[in-house]
C-alpha cells in the first residue's frame, strides 16, 4: 500500500513536470512569435498589420490570425469610405481588443463556449 502512495505522488509530480514544461514552451513560442511577424513584414504598415491581425484573431491558434486580418480589413474597408483617418479607429479597434479581449476573438469565444 505504501509502495502504491508512493508511486501515485511519482506520476503526479511527473506529470506536474511535463504540464510545466509544456507551459514553458507556450509561453516561449508565443513571446517570439511578435519578433517573427516584424521580421516577415516588408514594411512598417504590414507589420502593423500582421501583429494586429496576430493579437486580435488569438495567439496560438490557426483560425485566431485568420480571423483578426478578415477583421482588421472590414474595418478598414467600412471606415477608409468614411474617413481618411481609418487607422486611428483600428488602433483603438486594437488596445480594446488587447485590454479586454486577452486571448483575442477565438480565446475569448473558446472561454465563453466553454462556460455556456
Amino acid at each position: 500500500m505504501a509502495i502504491n502512495i508512493a508511486q501515485k505522488r511519482a506520476r503526479k509530480a511527473q506529470r506536474r513536470k511535463q504540464v510545466v514544461a509544456q507551459k514553458r514552451r507556450a509561453e516561449e513560442l508565443e513571446a517570439s512569435l511578435p519578433a517573427r511577424v516584424l521580421r516577415a513584414a516588408r514594411s512598417p504598415i504590414q507589420a502593423c498589420f500582421l501583429t494586429e491581425a496576430l493579437f486580435d484573431g488569438g495567439i496560438g491558434t490557426l483560425v485566431g490570425p485568420i480571423l483578426g486580418a478578415m477583421v482588421f480589413i472590414l474595418i478598414q474597408e467600412v471606415l477608409s469610405s468614411y474617413t481618411e483617418h481609418w487607422m486611428i479607429f483600428t488602433g483603438v479597434v486594437f488596445v480594446l481588443i488587447v485590454i479586454f479581449l486577452p486571448g483575442g476573438l477565438v480565446g475569448t469565444a473558446r472561454r465563453l463556449g466553454t462556460r455556456g
